[in-house]
């Protein structure tokens, strides 16, 4: 859910801040036309990039507020299948599913399979290397080797890995 956070909360600021850049800009072309060019230009750029960008911006955050509302009903009320999500968030089946499949790109919900119809906790665990624990014959010690490992730590006698 932190990914999910730090990007709402960007797309909030870069929102609003096109949103006061557009403001701004107007009054600034009519105070600054034919007294700066520079700041003439800046203002018709804040304008240009207001009026195209950022309503872009906006969708964009809504649709994350959206997504969150998934990972939400996902996280904290369990709800795992797609027909109970839907329900949940009074949306289409397939609105669901590519809404399930855009957290799942984005890592906004990390440690869940998705078969198409229901999410279930991932389980698997990391595959480590294999330790085994045996007594050196050359000084006694008992070392722990693993599968890459082959000697003894202490008095250097190589060790044959029984299979």
């Amino acid at each position: 859910m932190s990914k999910y956070k730090k990007d709402k909360s960007l797309m909030l600021f870069f929102a609003i801040l096109l949103s006061v850049l557009f403001v701004a800009g107007i009054p600034g072309i009519v105070l600054s036309a034919g007294k700066s060019a520079i700041l003439l230009a800046l203002s018709i750029i804040c304008v240009a990039a207001g009026f195209y960008v950022m309503p872009i911006l906006w969708i964009q955050f809504g649709s994350l507020c959206s997504l969150g509302r998934l990972i939400f009903a996902v996280e904290n009320e369990y709800i795992y299948t797609v027909k109970d999500l839907a329900i949940y968030l009074n949306k289409d089946e397939k609105s669901v599913r590519n809404e399930i499949n855009t957290c799942i790109r984005k890592r906004y919900l990390t440690g869940y399979l998705f078969d198409g119809e229901t999410l279930t906790l991932n389980e698997n665990k990391k595959v480590g290397k294999t330790v085994r624990t045996v007594v050196c014959s050359g000084c006694g010690a008992t070392v722990n080797i693993t599968d890459g490992m082959n000697r003894c730590e202490y008095c250097g006698k190589p060790i044959k890995m029984e299979k």
